[in-house]
């Protein structure tokens, strides 16, 4: 789980009822889930294209629309991100073969977002394994004598994690700062 501190503004020093305080407090989560979802993962799904420049799969689109709506527990707010692939995006952290020898790591447009299993049946061709001389174990096809690779085989890889996974601490709490600021700011709520 992320911990994200925000400087809570100071006009909800003045608010002495805990049910308003609470109301103002969820609309300031509810700015940043919102901001999340509609505005932060559009925004990084729009500006960052898959590195082989094939097919977009969409992945930050996809996990801003997993973005939960907004709960309060005790004084923390939680905003949740339903999609499993974002931890990994976030933290990093070392990926291995399971039920396989080696993980197929796609390194052409077309292997891209695909199994091994499927790229051959849809191309209709038989890739093999070879060893590059730097010691890589490569999944190719031959092309008239060429060899065109499509897949690096490891065992396992350490995945850096994403420093823009999220938006900065700075951004959370401004979104979270306008939420209270409006719920405060409308006459109805404070009566």
């Amino acid at each position: 789980m992320v911990k994200v501190e925000v400087k809570i503004p100071k006009i909800l020093d003045k608010l002495s009822d805990s049910q308003t305080y609470l109301e103002a407090t969820k609309l300031g989560a509810t700015k940043v889930s919102d901001y999340l979802r509609t505005e932060y993962f559009p925004e990084k799904n729009a500006n960052e294209p898959n590195k082989l420049g094939a097919k977009r799969t969409n992945f930050w689109t996809n996990i801003g629309i997993s973005v939960l709506q907004p709960f309060v527990k005790g004084f923390s707010v939680i905003v949740r991100i339903n999609d499993f692939r974002f931890a990994q995006k976030l933290y990093g952290g070392v990926i291995k073969a399971k039920r396989v020898k080696f993980l197929t790591i796609p390194i052409s447009k077309q292997a891209y977002d695909k199994r091994v299993s499927v790229f051959e049946q849809e191309t209709g061709k038989r890739l093999f394994r070879i060893k590059s001389k730097k010691g890589n174990i490569l999944l190719v096809e031959s092309l008239d004598g060429e060899i065109k690779p499509h897949y690096l085989l490891k065992q396992s890889v350490d995945q850096k994690p994403n420093k823009n996974a999220l938006p900065s601490d700075e951004k959370i709490a401004e979104e979270f700062n306008k939420g209270v600021t409006e719920y405060i700011e409308t006459p109805t709520n404070l009566e």
